[in-house]
């Protein structure tokens, strides 16, 4: 019989220590709330009355269990994406990959060189195909399924003025005088965003083209990434000239290679260990996967916040009350970490990156040489298709 009633003693006292530990998830909740009210207050945005009604509200939604779960948000955003990428690798890495990604009833392909088709797999219909400089076009009511954002980057074109000309080479003549030795001036940071387009198919992002305009060739490069950010298709598109593919195990090994040189230099400069950089890169990656589901849990805190300030204000809000609890809301749950080493990390594989398509422009030329001239064309023809494979600002000749 004692036996039996330690049973259902333990029984009955499983359930309470669920709850128990339920709340304590939601209190993660209920902090982050108060934080928003705290931050409110001391901004004198709320009085003190306003404060503790607000407060109040959120406390007895908690107690019953209405309130939101920043918890279930966060596993919600993390559901891994399914999805199956064919990355057929060249044994030879000169031909470019055509890469096939395969998702719920589509299937998306690169068709050519800077060219990528989205289909219909049920019935093989062509729902979207994207070539070039972003030049979009939609088929058979692809639109209702697939959708883009996108920002354009457009390069400045300037009419050629003799003088000024002559005062930039003067101006480069006296920083050389200066720098006798050579050192290397820091080259421009290219903003990530400048020339960007993310592709979504019922609302999921399944590619991202990262396109970055090479001034010295008067190029564009694109790179188009999954989810996973693995590459999915590279190419440079020249002014006036049909696009070249690139061969992304070829060129990737071109970047490692760069960001290694990076890493060492930053190591001997800040006294680090390459290892403990790589762990700033890889947190800053995770920075960027999260800040998707920050947003989402951002927008929860704010509604609920706003929620329990009218119910305490008892009339509607002004705008400049719901753009204090957006700020407040932010500055209470922003994770991201900046320090100096951080931001050169930045710069540095950015440099490196850079540095990669300069060289990569060159491979094209020397890969446009040798084809021409296994297909037998003359040496003149070789040099001429790989000057314009490279680019403008670039020309190969023959040294005797």
């Amino acid at each position: 019989i004692k036996s039996r009633l330690q049973n259902k003693k333990q029984k009955l006292e499983k359930p309470q220590e669920k709850e128990q530990n339920k709340n304590e998830e939601k209190s993660i909740t209920l902090k982050k709330q108060i934080e928003v009210l705290e931050k409110l207050l001391k901004d004198g945005v709320l009085s003190q009355d306003e404060f503790e009604k607000s407060k109040e509200f959120l406390e007895k939604k908690e107690a019953k269990g209405e309130n939101i779960n920043l918890e279930d948000i966060q596993a919600e955003n993390r559901t891994p994406l399914i999805y199956e990428l064919i990355y057929p690798k060249d044994p030879g890495k000169r031909n470019w990959e055509k890469t096939t990604l395969k998702y719920k009833n589509y299937e998306i392909f690169t068709f050519r060189p800077g060219g990528i088709k989205i289909v219909r797999k049920s019935d093989n219909k062509i729902l979207y195909r994207i070539t070039d400089n972003f030049k979009e076009r939609f088929y058979n009511d692809g639109s209702k399924y697939i959708t883009t954002e996108k920002t354009v980057y457009e390069p400045e074109f300037k009419v050629i003025d003799i003088q000024k000309d002559i005062n930039k080479a003067i101006k480069d003549l006296a920083e050389q005088l200066k720098n006798p030795f050579g050192f290397k001036r820091k080259k421009p940071v290219w903003d990530k965003n400048a020339h960007k387009l993310k592709l979504y198919i019922d609302g999921v992002k399944l590619l991202t083209f990262e396109g970055r305009y090479v001034k010295k060739h008067r190029a564009y490069f694109y790179q188009v990434l999954t989810p996973r950010n693995e590459g999915f298709h590279y190419f440079i598109k020249l002014q006036g000239k049909s696009p070249i593919a690139l061969n992304m195990e070829f060129f990737n090994a071109k970047i490692d290679k760069a960001i290694r040189k990076a890493k060492t230099k930053l190591a001997e400069q800040y006294d680090v260990t390459e290892d403990e950089i790589q762990k700033i890169i890889d947190k800053k990656i995770g920075e960027e996967i999260d800040r998707s589901i920050d947003r989402e849990m951002e927008n929860a805190i704010n509604d609920s916040v706003a929620e329990a300030i009218e119910q305490s204000i008892g009339e509607a809000m002004s705008q400049g009350i719901f753009d204090a609890i957006e700020q407040a809301t932010g500055e209470a749950i922003d994770q991201a970490l900046e320090n100096e080493l951080a931001n050169h990390i930045d710069q540095e594989i950015e440099r490196a990156i850079q540095d990669g398509l300069e060289e990569a422009a060159v491979a094209a030329g020397f890969q446009a040489y040798y084809d021409t001239l296994l297909a037998g064309g003359s040496v003149e023809e070789a040099l001429r298709n790989a000057s314009d494979a490279c680019g403008a600002g670039c020309e190969f000749v023959l040294n005797e």
